[in-house]
């Protein structure tokens, strides 16, 4: 009996202790709530906690949200410029405007209406067993690299240049990955409700990358018209993209439909010196246009910042993030007449220390270096490097721009870069000939050249379609006072369409210098087809010449 009795001891002290612990747990779980979200760069994670006044009586509560991690990230970060203002925005913030609100109830981010005064002076005041909607909006952009991720691969854009600009704000650190405990508290100070928020954050994905090549000290203005389904097609105000800058889409947000590319858009750039935005027309007319303005630092510089489009005001709803890379040059300006060759000297001083440098021209064609082969750079010992512009026969815009780039062999960093601006301009026409070829067939023409001058010349012969016209002879002698023909051979492809093709023969000195001009225009007709009217010629023309047949 004894024994019996202590057993029911044991027992009901054992009870006493489950009861009690069983308790407390089901009072810390009403009284305790935990959310994770799963954020990236710029993206907002919108929630909402149900709330209940567990008083008798109206009650004022007191939030504080506690975020040890990033309160450490902020005080690491304070030494650098402008560090401590960018640590101290936080990321997890209540939802307490008015408009934003009703905004995220009508896209249904919100399942319950939330009062739009519900906090008054940072303070909830609820009524006897009141039960509210507390929202909140978790939104970072932080795009740095987090702790222990690999390093970037040799050659990649951000390690292979000499000279980089700061980074931006939002690169100096990653999203941390944390727990953050929001606390509701009475006015004696105890915690009434606990919220433990779980950050599991996701790595960048970039829309689009645009790079992006400017002279330095000089104003930088880019417009990017938006596509129905993601990136955009880079725009100048001299028309099309240039050859010098390109743009690469690697992933298209599911969010740009044609009924989403007719919408607002709002853009938030990482970088303070740099102003961004979007235009659009209100009819919707046409579609909308992000411009990017900034000035480029001196050369050779590499600047990268990052542009968030949204589709709301209040930057919730992430379209894209598409990265941006400017590298700035020296600029140097050569006017050349197209089929010419027009000479030029870069200028080139060691960065520092002596290297072994070798020169890159974007354009081999157009520009041509009088090195091929990499040579010793000395400090205090400028070197001059020649180049030869020839602006190809087939260029169609006035304007064109190389990229010259001096590179350290061994580092393989940047040491100087040049922008080379060409202003091509068309020489004088002197004769026009006009050509009737049946598609298929072999046709021949060969036209007079004399020498007026009293020296024996020999010029050189060019053709801007080689593919149209073939010349029997690249370079022709012409003794004083006498005439040579130079023979045309006109393509036999019978796969050519029929219409009008136009066509110049250069006929330059041994200096490579232009002496004559002839525009050909050749209409290429199947046979027994009606031949096409030739165009009124142009002002330019000076003489209408005639061809022979070979």
């Amino acid at each position: 009996v004894a024994a019996g009795e202590a057993a029911l001891a044991a027992l009901a002290t054992a009870r006493a202790v489950a009861k009690v612990a069983r308790i407390g747990e089901m009072l810390h779980a009403t009284s305790s709530h935990t959310v994770a979200v799963y954020p990236s760069y710029g993206a907002a994670e919108v929630f909402e906690v149900p709330f209940r006044n567990p008083y008798a009586l109206e009650h004022c509560f007191r939030v504080e949200v506690l975020d040890e991690a990033l309160a450490r990230a902020s005080a690491s970060l304070g030494a650098l410029p402008g560090g401590s203002n960018a640590a101290s925005a936080r990321e997890l913030h209540l939802l307490t405007d008015a408009s934003e609100l009703r905004a995220h109830f009508a896209a249904g981010r919100l399942a319950l209406p939330a009062e739009e005064q519900l906090f008054a002076a940072g303070q909830l005041l609820l009524l006897p067993a009141e039960a509210v909607s507390i929202p909140f909006k978790f939104q970072s952009w932080r795009a740095g690299r987090p702790a222990g991720a690999a390093p970037l691969a040799d050659g990649a854009d951000l390690g292979a240049h000499a000279q980089q600009a700061p980074p931006s704000l939002d690169e100096v650190s990653a999203i941390l990955a944390r727990d953050i405990v929001v606390r509701l508290c009475n006015a004696q100070g105890e915690v009434v409700f606990e919220l433990t928020v779980q950050v599991r954050p996701q790595p960048l994905v970039l829309s689009q990358t645009l790079r992006l090549h400017h002279c330095e000290g000089e104003l930088l203005k880019v417009r990017v018209r938006l596509g129905k389904r993601g990136g955009g097609t880079v725009l100048r105000a001299e028309g099309p993209l240039e050859p010098h800058a390109h743009s690469s889409a690697f992933w298209a947000a599911d969010a740009h439909s044609e009924h989403a590319a007719r919408k607002g858009r709002w853009v938030r750039c990482s970088d303070p010196d740099v102003l961004a935005g979007c235009d659009e027309r209100v009819d919707g007319s046409e579609p909308p246009t992000v411009f990017i303005k900034y000035r480029p630092a001196p050369a050779p510089a590499l600047r990268r910042f990052l542009l968030a489009l949204y589709s709301d005001a209040h930057l919730t709803q992430l379209s894209e993030v598409w990265e941006v890379l400017v590298h700035s040059a020296v600029r140097i300006d050569v006017h050349a007449v197209v089929g010419e060759r027009t000479q030029g000297r870069l200028v080139l001083r060691a960065p520092g220390n002596a290297c072994t440098v070798d020169l890159f021209s974007s354009d081999e064609l157009t520009l041509a270096l009088s090195t091929s082969v990499p040579f010793d750079l000395l400090p205090n010992n400028p070197r001059e490097v020649a180049f030869v512009v020839r602006p190809p026969l087939s260029a169609r815009t006035p304007r064109r721009e190389v990229l010259v780039h001096a590179v350290d062999v061994r580092s393989r960093s940047l040491v100087a870069a040049w922008l080379v601006c060409v202003r091509c301009v068309v020489p004088a026409i002197s004769k026009t000939y006009d050509v009737n070829v049946v598609i298929g067939r072999n046709t021949s023409k060969k036209i007079a050249l004399s020498n007026p001058y009293g020296l024996p010349r020999r010029f050189r012969l060019h053709c801007s379609r080689p593919d149209l016209i073939s010349l029997k002879e690249k370079e022709l002698t012409v003794p004083v006072g006498e005439f040579r023909y130079m023979g045309l051979r006109f393509s036999a492809d019978s796969s050519l369409a029929p219409g009008v093709a136009e066509v110049l023969v250069l006929v330059n000195n041994e200096e490579d210098k232009n002496e004559e001009c002839m525009l050909v225009r050749v209409a290429f007709v199947h046979e027994g087809g009606a031949l096409p009217q030739p165009r009124t010629p142009a002002r330019i023309e000076r003489v209408a010449g005639e061809l022979v047949d070979s």
